[in-house]
């Protein structure tokens, strides 16, 4: 009822668009696309050790969100577990809530690695923006995302970026990220392997991340809302 009263109806990406008109069969052209922005006073590259010394960390691959399945942590952690480096970690935010939690807890005492794979609980939002600048990459392999914000969140911190090539995520990452079938957890796997082995790569997409991120930002959405 809502959306039929609506006078236009704005979705935050044009796969979401996709989502609104096949669900609820409505005209396209109602429906206005504008992209979410980000906090550009808070996210920007801020290497600073004393968070790499808070948390105890060094080398790692870095996980954000929360735990619900769509979020495909689990196919994540057995990527991890396979690749043959053993000197890194996977570092995951996120709530460690009742429901989802417990599930992840049990996968992960059963894996090799998992030593190596830290579990931060929430973290406060100060603390994000360089632990994203320190991470060797985002493994970021939804299923399903309406936006994304992390993955734009990390390329604006200069951040490599690991992401899954369905719904809203390719809109987002561009050709600034490394793309992976989020089903494969092999094709994970190698993906991760690639971006902690070789340098220039882990350069070339810190660049591109960061050049990318511009095209975001909170007043270029607030000018497209107010048009609408």
């Amino acid at each position: 009822r809502l959306l039929r009263q609506s006078q236009r109806i704005i979705c935050v990406s044009e796969s979401t668009k996709l989502d609104v008109i096949k669900n609820y069969c409505l005209d396209p052209a109602s429906i206005d696309v504008v992209y979410n922005g980000y906090d550009q006073d808070l996210f920007f590259p801020q290497p600073d050790l004393q968070v790499l010394r808070k948390y105890n960390l060094d080398k790692y691959l870095l996980y954000v969100g929360d735990m619900r399945f769509y979020k495909n942590l689990s196919r994540c952690l057995e990527a991890f577990d396979r690749l043959p480096l053993k000197d890194c970690k996977f570092v995951i935010t996120g709530k460690k809530d009742n429901f989802f939690y417990p599930e992840i807890e049990r996968q992960t005492s059963q894996l090799a690695a998992k030593e190596r794979i830290i579990f931060l609980d929430h973290v406060p939002t100060s603390d994000l923006p360089s632990l994203y600048s320190m991470a060797q990459g985002l493994v970021f392999a939804s299923l399903y995302e309406g936006f994304g914000l992390p993955v734009l969140e990390a390329m604006a911190c200069g951040c490599p970026v690991i992401t899954s090539k369905v719904t809203s995520l390719p809109e987002v990452g561009g050709e600034s990220v490394l793309y992976i079938d989020p089903y494969d957890v092999e094709d994970i796997a190698q993906t991760m392997y690639q971006l902690l082995t070789d340098d220039k790569l882990r350069e070339k997409l810190h660049h591109k991340g960061l050049k990318r991120s511009q095209l975001f930002g909170w007043d270029k959405t607030a000018e497209q809302v107010r048009n609408v």
